[in-house]
């Protein structure tokens, strides 16, 4: 394969910039090597590899970033160097290579490792790989193609978090394995693992995954510029989708883990899956830095009763916050469970709100959904969604939990100005749980064809759990119920009195409906609460000399 050409040479003192460049990689290399030898590492790749590989592989120039990669968001970061204070990529790119070498088969040639929009936890890579002719590609039980007659370019995705502990293991890398070799599985379309090593026992010293690269694009970048048509299309393939998804069903209610026992720490282009390889549902657990775990006992009713009881019993014994602070978190958690009991007395948790225990994907918004790159021609009709990815945190829930609408099919925006609910909402979906009577009036006739061909495709039963105020209700507590109240962030804080509010107006206007008055005892939640709350973490963040992260620090009250 020829070598990529090197970027024009127009900048005065460009080639004496290429000299040193060259001459602290070859110093790296050599110090890398030394390293690797005084701690018993396996041998780096030889130095004729490294030297061919800078010959032929450009870094991407800081001018040439794109606008994508300098835009702050929830899955897209900017330069890593600026926004997460890690090493450059000119520096980090090296290094990368050195590692690929190791691990790639010795007869594929690595053709590319340049700059890629990565997110919040995980520093990506994009990686090309030269595949010789007559050989085919089977990882992990999966054939992604049969060997051919002429060589076949490759695409990878290296994949490493942002934050390594230091010397530690990678449970949740293993989990990631496991959660997409047993979706790959199943047959749902989803990135394949190549490597992975969850111990920092490796040249970058930090536990990796390299993922087959998906064809296509991210519906976020193409949904804009779709046509009418097309847009009712993606509206049927994202009904089609959550539908596989419900058809992937699950014994009972919990987390997909891996068995660590039953895993190996680290594979690389493995054929086959390991002959002990399980995959485990857990339960669910309430903190984060103490968990406790909660045990299904079949009603969702209960699950998330003893999940409230779990954060009261963290309140009681968090003695890093002060009293006046853990009183308040009673209290709030208090609140939400006396909604619990309110919703239970009306019968909402009815029999049907335990039943259909299948896969849920947490995170299903178009920034993870990847259609094929023809949608690009207004004319073309026939694309399809060609995988789904970040599949961290994966759950089998009831069918009620699972059956928040997408929402941003038919509410497309930029800025949440025209519904006037704050983004941080619409970010963390409660936006779809509000009234779906505000769709009457919302919608323009486009948008409402849009919706009628999702609920069309998904189905009566399954659009009648979507949109009834009942279970509309439960999907919002649930939310309190797994995640907690994390209020060092003020939009949690805004959640939460807006959540109270519209629950109050809610009972008040439905009492008539119910024999029993549960009406006396609600009352408004007093914004002292949150003014101490604010306050308190205020004053916790001014103290502290953690570097700036563009999230909230961890505490007890974190989601998972």
């Amino acid at each position: 394969m020829e070598p990529h050409p090197t970027p024009d040479a127009t900048l005065k003192g460009q080639q004496d910039e290429t000299n040193s460049v060259l001459e602290e990689l070859t110093r790296e290399y050599k110090e890398a090597k030394i390293w690797a030898a005084a701690n018993a590492l396996p041998e780096l790749t030889s130095f004729e590899i490294v030297t061919e590989w800078l010959n032929s592989v450009y870094t991407t120039p800081d001018r040439d970033i794109t606008e994508g990669d300098s835009t702050p968001a929830d899955s897209a970061s900017i330069t890593s160097t600026e926004y997460y204070g890690q090493e450059s990529f000119r520096k980090y790119q090296p290094k990368l290579f050195k590692l690929l070498g190791g691990i790639v088969p010795p007869d594929i040639n690595i053709t590319t490792v340049s700059r890629m929009k990565g997110g919040a936890n995980n520093r990506t890579a994009s990686i090309g790989l030269d595949w010789p002719a007559g050989k085919r590609l089977k990882v992990n039980g999966k054939l992604l193609f049969e060997a051919r007659n002429h060589d076949i370019e490759v695409v990878a995705v290296f994949r490493s978090s942002r934050r390594p502990v230091p010397g530690k293991h990678d449970a949740e890398l293993i989990d990631n394995y496991a959660i997409l070799t047993f979706l790959v599985a199943n047959g749902l379309r989803v990135p394949t693992v190549l490597a992975f090593d969850s111990t920092p026992n490796n040249s970058l010293c930090v536990p990796y995954m390299l993922l087959h690269r998906i064809p296509g694009i991210r519906l976020e970048d193409a949904y804009p510029s779709l046509t009418q048509k097309q847009k009712e299309r993606v509206a049927m393939l994202i009904a089609r989708e959550l539908l596989i998804y419900d058809g992937v069903e699950c014994p009972k209610k919990g987390i997909l883990k891996g068995a660590n026992y039953c895993i190996p720490a680290s594979i690389s282009f493995q054929e086959n899956r390991p002959p002990t390889f399980k995959m485990t549902i857990t339960p669910f657990t309430t903190g984060r830095r103490r968990k406790l775990p909660i045990n299904d006992r079949g009603s969702t009713h209960l699950l998330m009763r003893g999940m409230f009881n779990n954060w009261l019993v963290l309140c009681a014994t968090a003695d890093d916050l002060p009293v006046d602070v853990r009183s308040i978190y009673n209290y709030c958690f208090g609140r939400l469970l006396d909604a619990l009991d309110i919703m239970h007395e009306r019968g909402y948790f009815d029999q049907s709100t335990s039943e259909g225990i299948a896969l849920y994907h947490p995170d299903f918004f178009p920034r993870n959904i990847i259609i094929g790159a023809s949608c690009r021609r207004p004319d073309n009709m026939t694309f399809e969604v060609e995988g789904v990815i970040d599949w961290d945190g994966a759950m089998a829930l009831p069918e009620v939990l699972r059956a928040t609408p997408p929402s941003w099919l038919w509410e497309w925006m930029d800025e949440p100005q025209v519904t006037g609910i704050p983004l941080w909402e619409e970010w963390f979906g409660d936006s779809d749980e509000l009234p779906a009577s505000r769709f009457s009036y919302r919608l323009n006739p486009d948008e409402r064809k849009i919706k009628e061909k999702f609920d069309q495709s998904v189905g009566k039963e399954r659009a009648h759990i979507m949109y009834k105020i009942e279970y509309t209700w439960i999907r919002r507590l649930w939310k309190f119920a797994l995640y907690g109240l994390p209020f060092e962030s003020l939009q949690e804080v805004s959640r939460f009195q807006k959540f109270m509010e519209n629950w109050e107006l809610f009972v008040q206007e439905t009492a008539h409906n119910f024999e029993s008055d549960d009406i006396k005892e609600w009352k408004p939640v007093d914004p002292e609460v949150f003014k101490t709350i604010q306050q308190y973490h205020g004053a916790a963040g001014a103290q502290s000399s953690r570097t700036p992260t563009p999230y909230p620090s961890p505490c007890i009250f974190d989601p998972e």
